[in-house]
């Protein structure tokens, strides 16, 4: 008789799944050592927790990365006390956990069933939840946790429907598109409202690029989008100050970002030196000019206008 599955999370807030630990019915057969799982077009894999199940509401992810054939029709999850927490389809083998907080306090399931012939390599599965953050921030800077996240009964102007879970992934490698903050799906009507700040300011591994979405004012419709990148010494400035309000509703590594680990994410009232006001000596030192929604735009664009030169820094300029 096969031991339950008890999950045990590293220093990062993550917890590896081998497949070892998993089980199989009739119609699926696992090779722990190759790192397959064939399927003859039916039955399920799973994982066995306890019983009683399992604290998961802290994680933020649950992900499989693998190749080969897509052998894998849905991901059914349940808990002790909730039942069946849901069928999930298109989310198998990249589950958002974040949206079922309140629903995963005693996980003792989680099963993939079969609906295809053929065989599929397992990298990983990996659980990952949320890290407590150490790091230090500057007299002028605020940290930005989820208590700042909410929904909202509109996308401006709204009244407060209470907080709402929010991910906030430090401290763990994340890959491109990854979530660092916010909601995953980029809900307009969640949202945490940045009353009063001039920057965004995000701490990671030096040259991740961002995705930092703002103000989206309809169901998957129009938004602000601003793609700082870290510095050499990872910082990354989002100059927020010009926007007529800010409710930001989620920051993510660009799909063309590295791997990398964001260490801490704040906002803060001052404007840092990452990005100045000031004229540039030599115009030939210009790379790149972006409008404020982080769309490219032409060199001769008027307006205020943010400047990337060859030294990896960021000039805000206003230009007539």
């Amino acid at each position: 008789m096969f031991a339950s599955f008890v999950p045990k999370f590293g220093e990062n807030g993550k917890c590896t799944i081998s497949l070892s630990d998993l089980k199989a019915t009739d119609g699926v057969t696992i090779d722990a050592k190759a790192g397959t799982i064939t399927s003859d077009g039916k039955g399920e894999f799973y994982v066995d927790l306890p019983a009683e199940g399992v604290d998961l509401s802290a994680c933020t992810n649950m992900t499989v990365e693998q190749e080969g054939d897509d052998i894998v029709q849905f991901l059914l999850v349940e808990d002790a006390k909730n039942g069946k927490v849901d069928n999930f389809y298109s989310s198998k083998y990249n589950l958002d956990l974040t949206k079922y907080a309140d629903k995963t306090s005693a996980v003792n399931k989680m099963e993939w069933h079969c609906n295809a012939a053929g065989t599929m390599t397992v990298k990983s599965i990996t659980l990952t939840k949320k890290v407590e953050s150490h790091f230090q921030y500057k007299a002028d800077e605020t940290a930005l946790t989820d208590v700042f996240f909410h929904a909202w009964s509109a996308p401006t102007e709204g009244e407060d429907q209470g907080a709402v879970p929010c991910t906030l992934a430090l401290n763990q490698e994340l890959s491109g598109g990854g979530l660092v903050y916010g909601n995953g799906n980029v809900d307009y009507l969640q949202y945490a409202p940045l009353v009063g700040f001039k920057e965004i300011r995000i701490y990671g591994d030096p040259g991740l690029k961002y995705r930092v979405l703002l103000n989206r004012e309809t169901d998957g419709g129009k938004l602000v989008e601003l793609n700082p990148e870290g510095d050499e010494n990872g910082l990354a400035v989002c100059d927020i100050s010009s926007l007529p309000y800010v409710h930001l509703n989620a920051i993510k590594l660009a799909w063309g970002s590295s791997k990398g680990v964001v260490k801490g994410l704040c906002v803060s009232k001052a404007t840092s030196t990452g990005i100045r006001e000031c004229h540039v000596a030599n115009g030939q030192d210009i790379i790149a000019s972006y409008n404020l929604a982080g769309q490219k735009v032409s060199r001769n664009a008027k307006g205020l206008i943010l400047q990337k030169t060859k030294d990896g820094k960021v000039i805000k300029r206003i230009v007539r």
